[in-house]
């Protein structure tokens, strides 16, 4: 699985193209990892479909997305919640272990992860029902998470897929380009 973003010139050329492949769902599922949870096999809908967007609105549906990275940004709990609806899931594709949360839980497992994270170069379009989001992540991790030790800082590419339901996401799927993570070599 994964997620590509393809931006076009004014030709019709293809101008800059940024991919964010999920490898460790597939490796999770065949259990290189362990005795972990496995994530479930995708669903597949019935034909493949490409979502194209125009350019963002102010009003449009990339608004939700935009108050979550906000809060993000702004550590503001309380309006990250309220972006999402109350049955919301945020599907972690590259986050060393893939899983589904609920926001509360996503929430306070990055922030433990991550205390000072930050978020720059945000990027949203949206088209109808969905909007998408690239941003760059950055911070000190608290302690280890999959090959990188406590005290590493990481720079990373996120990319998002939020699936909205009366103005609010119902569903967030996150990518990260996990090539990017910064590991110090061992001794």
């Amino acid at each position: 699985e994964g997620l590509l973003f393809l931006r076009f010139d004014s030709a019709g050329l293809i101008a800059k193209e940024t991919r964010y492949l999920d490898s460790f769902t597939p490796m999770a599922q065949l259990g290189a990892f362990g005795a972990h949870e496995r994530p479930p096999l995708p669903s597949l809908p019935p034909s493949p479909g490409i979502v194209t967007t125009g350019k963002r609105l102010r009003n449009d549906a990339s608004g939700a997305l935009l108050q979550a990275l906000e809060a993000m940004r702004s550590d503001d709990r309380s309006s990250f919640l309220s972006a999402f609806t109350p049955d919301a899931i945020i599907e972690e594709r590259m986050w060393f272990m893939p899983r589904s949360l609920a926001p509360p839980a996503w929430w306070a497992e990055v922030k433990s992860v991550l205390p000072d994270l930050e978020l720059a170069s945000v990027e949203t379009s949206s088209s109808r029902d969905i909007a998408f989001a690239e941003f760059v992540l950055s911070g000190t991790l608290s302690r280890p998470l999959g090959p990188a030790r406590a005290e590493t800082r990481i720079v990373v590419h996120r990319g998002l897929i939020a699936r909205l339901r009366g103005g609010r996401i119902a569903h967030l799927t996150a990518f990260m380009n996990g090539r990017e993570w910064t590991v110090p070599a061992a001794r």
